[in-house]
C-alpha cells in the first residue's frame, strides 16, 4: 500500500515525515505512539504516588541525580531532598470515568511523555 506524504512536523528527532493514516516513517515515533496506545488501553497504572512536577525535570536540576534543593517557604530553610519524595501526592492525577469509576490512566500517559522528555532535559542541562 502506498502512502502519500502530506506534511512534516518538528520534534525531538528532527523533521518527521507524517503519512496519511497517522503513520510515520520514523521507527522512534512508531515506538512512542505504540507506548501511548498501550497505556491508553489500560485503565490504571501501578503507581499511586504521582509527581506533579515530573521526576525527569527535577533530576535535570539535581546535583547528584537523586536529590534536589527544596526551600521551605514558611521558614526560608533549604535542604536537599530525595526526588522520589519531592512534588509528589497520592493519586494526584486520579480521575473518574463516565461510570464514576476512579482510575489513574492520566498518570500512566504522563509517564510516557516524561520518559520521552527526560533525554531532552538532560541534553539541555549539559
Amino acid at each position: 500500500m502506498g502512502w502519500k506524504l502530506i506534511s512534516s512536523v518538528p520534534n525531538p528527532w528532527g523533521k518527521v515525515p507524517m503519512f496519511a493514516g497517522d503513520r510515520s516513517a520514523v521507527p522512534q515515533v512508531e515506538a512512542y505512539m505504540s507506548r501511548v496506545v498501550e497505556v491508553v488501553t489500560k485503565r490504571d497504572c501501578t503507581s499511586r504516588r504521582h509527581h506533579y512536577v515530573p521526576q525527569s525535570y527535577l533530576r535535570a536540576w539535581s546535583p547528584d541525580r537523586k536529590r534536589v534543593r527544596v526551600i521551605d517557604i514558611r521558614n526560608g530553610l533549604d535542604k536537599l531532598r530525595g526526588i522520589r519524595d519531592t512534588c509528589v501526592e497520592e493519586n494526584f492525577y486520579r480521575v473518574t470515568d463516565a461510570s464514576h469509576r476512579p482510575h489513574n490512566q492520566v498518570e500512566a500517559m504522563l509517564g510516557v511523555i516524561d520518559d520521552e522528555t527526560a533525554p531532552l532535559l538532560e541534553r539541555l542541562r549539559r
